[in-house]
């Protein structure tokens, strides 16, 4: 599962939190730069993750989510720091406003293999800083709204005896958030990191949220008003894609998963597998999913 998207939200819709957290910066101006660096490739293009500028700071801050260490991320990261120092600091005819780059890796999923911190070959040796969530105090990162989804991740004293400890406490952090708005964003992307340790019926019982707090969510309604303003089967579909590439990354969707759902014209199926695109925690389930749906008498359709 590819959870970068979901990441990358938690840290545009809360920056000032995830620079006080990872930055230990507080009462710091924070900018959410829309200048992706795929813009700056040369000669490859490249996506990052979150680019966060600290204008106070001359500070640019930039973040890859990682579900799963890989192998060619240490080379990636040196390759960003170019692209990065090329287009904010060598750029003479740009203001110097960063001084600074800052980059950190972050990794969702426990793993004991060696994670490396640098790339190094030849002469060159570019470091770079790596935080473990499971690693990290759960307790701590509900000091700041925008580590509370990633603390169902991260250890908690009692763990052994009561594994569910982080989906309880997460629950009564996100019920604490003043914002709705807010509330509805944490309590949604809470619900999808959950799944990297959890089941959904684990998730559905110990995090507790209602239903309804995540459909509150402004990441999720977006999805959803867009089908409903159109009212067709096909903006069902297109929904449905977008939300699977926000979840697990767009590799997943092909086109031929993209016209299979366009061929679809049940809607209470097209809602069903919505639902499902949601919770699901991996796409293979959703696929399966999919599958029975489409194997219905009402559908017609062949995989």
């Amino acid at each position: 599962m590819r959870l970068d998207n979901t990441c990358k939200l938690v840290a545009e819709s809360a920056p000032r939190s995830f620079v006080a957290w990872r930055l230990g910066l507080e009462e710091t101006s924070v900018e959410v730069s829309l200048e992706n660096i795929e813009l700056l490739a040369q000669p490859l293009p490249i996506r990052s993750d979150s680019v966060l500028l600290l204008p106070d700071r001359k500070i640019l801050f930039h973040v890859e989510f990682q579900t799963d260490f890989e192998p060619g991320l240490p080379f990636r990261m040196l390759d960003y720091y170019v692209r990065l120092y090329r287009r904010y600091v060598a750029d003479v005819e740009r203001e110097k406003a960063v001084q600074s780059i800052v980059q950190e890796v972050i990794l969702l999923r426990e793993t004991r293999a060696p994670i490396p911190e640098s790339f190094a070959r030849d002469q060159t040796h570019h470091k770079y800083r790596v935080l473990k969530v499971w690693e990290q105090d759960g307790a701590e990162l509900l000091r700041h709204e925008a580590a509370i989804p990633f603390a169902v991740l991260a250890r908690w004293e009692g763990m052994d005896k009561d594994r569910y400890i982080p989906l309880r406490a997460v629950s009564r952090a996100v019920r604490r958030i003043p914002d709705e708005r807010q509330r509805a964003n944490l309590g949604f992307q809470s619900f999808v990191l959950a799944g990297l340790k959890f089941k959904e019926n684990e998730i559905r019982l110990h995090l507790s949220l209602p239903d309804e707090v995540m459909r509150e969510s402004p990441i999720y309604q977006r999805i959803v008003a867009e089908a409903e303003a159109r009212g067709e089967a096909k903006g069902r579909a297109e929904d449905i894609v977008k939300l699977l590439s926000i979840r697990f990354g767009t590799e997943v969707v092909s086109s031929d998963l993209l016209k299979l759902l366009r061929k679809m014209d049940n809607l209470e199926a097209l809602d069903a597998l919505f639902e499902l695109a949601a919770r699901a925690q991996r796409f293979d389930e959703f696929r399966r999913g999919l599958e029975q749906i489409a194997a219905q008498p009402s559908q017609q359709l062949s995989l």
